[in-house]
């Protein structure tokens, strides 16, 4: 997986990626990271380091439109809730073929989900929550957000034991109504 999205190559390498010893000093946790956000010194498991690169490597393919690259990365009954800004509303997708009829959508309208981080309160679950999400798209340019919009919520990302995802939840009214 050589390419990653946006700021997220950013994000992984200032805050997960360290020298120091392994954990807090007031001068790691105070640096300053490339997206002006403070840098931290933490410890993934593996498992959490597969869900991420999983995670990542949907997002890469999703932006990139590579719908096939997409579905190999998720579980044959994943679930996507996702919004319909046109109507304001959440619409629910179940299973690699209502899944793979959304991404081949998005794909057509030029969608794209750019993340700023990643957050994991549980490291015993299998879930992982976006940080700063901003999503572009044809749709969303025609109705005046041609610089795309900041989703005001964190989408979530569920996880089988396998390590394919098998959830993806982007949108929960309110958050699906344009201003």
């Amino acid at each position: 997986m050589t390419q990653l999205v946006g700021t997220v190559l950013i994000v992984l390498f200032s805050i997960g990626c360290t020298t120091a010893p392994v954990g807090p000093s007031a001068s790691a946790v105070s640096a300053p990271s490339p997206v002006g956000r403070p840098s931290v010194v933490f410890r993934v498991a593996a498992a959490q380091a597969r869900q991420m690169a999983t995670l990542v490597g949907f997002l890469d393919a999703f932006n990139a439109g590579k719908v096939d690259s997409a579905l190999a990365l998720v579980t044959d009954d994943v679930f996507v809730g996702d919004c319909d800004y046109a109507q304001g509303t959440t619409v629910n997708y179940r299973g690699r073929v209502e899944v793979a009829n959304w991404l081949r959508a998005r794909a057509e309208d030029g969608d794209q989900i750019v993340v700023a981080g990643f957050y994991n309160e549980n490291p015993e679950g299998n879930a992982i929550g976006l940080i700063d999400v901003k999503r572009r798209s044809g749709s969303l340019a025609r109705r005046g957000f041609t610089n795309g919009i900041e989703y005001e919520g964190s989408p979530k990302v569920a996880f089988a034991s396998d390590g394919r995802m098998l959830g993806f939840v982007y949108g929960s009214p309110p958050r699906c109504k344009l201003n």
